[in-house]
């Protein structure tokens, strides 16, 4: 699991850019479809900027809250959400 310093790390240097970042990403995520491909992308892309060593299992738990933030916020189906978290 992912420790609690490096996540507390991670989301304090996203909540760190500077605020038209965030609207300017978020309004982005709102105009695009939410393919998994993308979100990939995009978490992958933070979570190499944030910290590049980052193992394989932390950047999915990483790529698991986000799909939990999407489908709270309604960017993605419950059937979306289902199929992407859920590898077996």
């Amino acid at each position: 699991m992912m420790s609690t310093v490096r996540l507390q790390h991670f989301y304090t240097l996203l909540l760190q850019l500077p605020a038209t970042l965030l609207m300017l990403w978020s309004m982005k995520l709102h105009l695009l479809t939410m393919l998994k491909t993308k979100v990939l992308q995009i978490v992958g892309q933070t979570a190499n900027e944030v910290d590049q060593n980052l193992s394989r299992q932390e950047k999915f738990e990483v790529f698991i809250r986000v799909c939990d933030g999407l489908l709270n916020d309604g960017r993605i189906t419950k059937t979306q959400h289902r199929s992407w978290t859920h590898v077996f």
